[in-house]
């Protein structure tokens, strides 16, 4: 389905979906003046996945914690140690509750994520290196207990 027809597309005809991940503005179509822009709700969406990933917090189905999540309250995010804050400003761009506020697609891709992934890259090649030399040193070591152990039997 081209782009053109999923912006033809309305909330009243969006069937399926899981609601731990649905955009608030398909949720509660009557709060918003306009039509949604799908692809605003794909941004939500993807937005709570990378947000339940990062934190390792499970969405929940319904609730307090399910309204807060969509209501931008999201202390659970200001904990995680492990992201860079630049990383955190993303998610929660990605889950304002005004889809208006949020980033596009395109500002994704060429704006926000570049930098993360430039540092993810970084990362992995830097685990990479370290990988290689603790193989290499574990090799090391076991060449030299491999000439310790000829010596001591030559000895004998």
């Amino acid at each position: 389905m081209g782009q053109s027809a999923l912006a033809k597309l309305s909330s009243d005809e969006i069937e399926e979906g899981d609601a731990r991940y649905l955009a608030p503005e398909l949720l509660n179509s009557e709060e918003y003046e306009e039509k949604p822009e799908l692809t605003k709700a794909d941004v939500f969406s993807l937005g709570i996945t990378l947000f339940e990933l990062a934190t390792g917090f499970t969405i929940p189905m319904n609730g307090n914690d399910w309204h807060d999540l969509r209501n931008e309250r999201l202390d659970v995010l200001d904990n995680v140690t492990h992201l860079s804050d630049s990383f955190k400003k993303v998610i929660k761009l990605m889950l304002r509750r005004d889809p208006k506020q949020r980033p596009s697609v395109k500002e994704l891709l060429t704006k926000y994520l570049p930098d993360q992934l430039e540092v993810a890259l970084k990362w992995e090649k830097i685990e990479r290196n370290l990988l290689r030399m603790e193989k290499e040193a574990l090799e090391k070591k076991k060449e030299q207990e491999n000439k310790n152990h000829k010596v001591r039997r030559m000895s004998i």
